[in-house]
């Protein structure tokens, strides 16, 4: 069961279908017309690395790197395989979402085979277990182990193409470990190239909606500054 819930910890994913907007201009007469143009993305692969940050003047100071984690992703958009690389295992508390959950003696690459089941995707391991559970609705991703239906391990909140705007990780002990992200830099199809974020140590409460969850509910137990990367990688 732990090796199982060590794998649940570390594969999450986010649907793909994705909209952007941009605009060309037609000439008529002298004015320009904005015409919308809508592009369907679909996610080969998203890369994040966390750095630790300062905060000074007004500016985030990026430091050392605390982590890498690669998620890819198969045609129909399910997730298949998360690659996660840590830097400093003494930082593993303070790093952002998934390195929470890495063991070093089971490696860093970790293989699923994705099943589309109604509103829920079922992941299964390589021994053909199911491992975990993930459901999407309203824009955040919430993710189950398969013993455990009730509370999410995971609950991460995107905007409307997929970026991400805050990440809650339940590690099944008394706290939540939050990353919230503001975005600073984004490529040519709006996806995030870079975010200041914010990670919290949060006291979890008995009574949490992780529906609709009140940080401001919830006691500060630490937190600090970090910068996030993103590569996005389409079909």
């Amino acid at each position: 069961m732990k090796k199982i819930v060590l794998l649940a910890l570390v594969s999450f994913t986010m649907y793909s279908c994705k909209k952007d907007k941009s605009s060309q201009e037609v000439a008529a007469g002298n004015l320009p017309i904005e015409i919308e143009v809508k592009k369907d993305f679909k996610i080969k692969s998203v890369t994040r690395k966390d750095y630790l940050a300062e905060y000074k003047f007004g500016e985030y100071i990026q430091g050392k790197q605390l982590n890498k984690v690669v998620r890819r992703f198969n045609e129909e958009s399910l997730p298949y395989e998360i690659e996660i690389e840590v830097m400093d295992p003494d930082d593993m508390g303070v790093s952002s979402g998934d390195s929470l959950s890495i063991d070093p003696l089971n490696g860093n690459v970790f293989k699923y085979t994705p099943k589309k089941n109604g509103n829920k995707i079922e992941m299964y391991g390589v021994n053909g277990d199911l491992a975990e559970i993930l459901i999407h609705k309203d824009h955040t991703m919430f993710g189950y182990t398969a013993d455990n239906d009730k509370e999410p391990f995971v609950v991460r909140k995107y905007d409307e193409i997929g970026n991400y705007i805050y990440q809650v990780i339940n590690t099944g002990d008394e706290f939540l470990y939050v990353t919230k992200h503001t975005i600073v830099a984004k490529d040519d199809n709006g996806f995030a190239t870079k975010s200041n974020a914010m990670w919290f140590q949060y006291r979890k409460r008995a009574d949490i909606n992780y529906n609709n969850i009140d940080f401001s509910s919830l006691e500060v137990v630490d937190k600090n500054y970090q910068v996030v990367e993103f590569n996005f990688e389409l079909y």
